[in-house]
């Protein structure tokens, strides 16, 4: 089973249109607001994934959404390539 998460944060319009266009895909996700601290990966330093969804963030720049498929950290164009082949092998 494929593992999604969404890393964002509220009124953010690229947090959405990935959320939206994962749910349209038929993608499940589980979606951690970072700001509001609802990602125990994130405000936990404990927690093992902590340190690489803050690395993936600056290596973005500090643009949301970061996109976790399958242990892999990405941006958000770069996850929606991987998401739509993920689509084509389900159907």
């Amino acid at each position: 089973m494929d593992d999604i998460r969404v890393y964002g944060k509220e009124n953010c319009k690229i947090c959405e249109r990935a959320q939206e266009k994962l749910t349209a895909m038929g993608l499940a996700y589980e979606y951690h607001d970072i700001v509001q601290h609802t990602a125990p990966d994130v405000i936990d330093w404990r927690h093992k994934d902590s340190v690489n969804v803050l690395a993936a963030l600056s290596l973005y720049n500090k643009h949301y959404p970061i996109i976790k498929i399958n242990g892999q950290y990405l941006n958000y164009s770069g996850a929606m390539k991987v998401a739509k082949g993920m689509q084509k092998e389900a159907n």
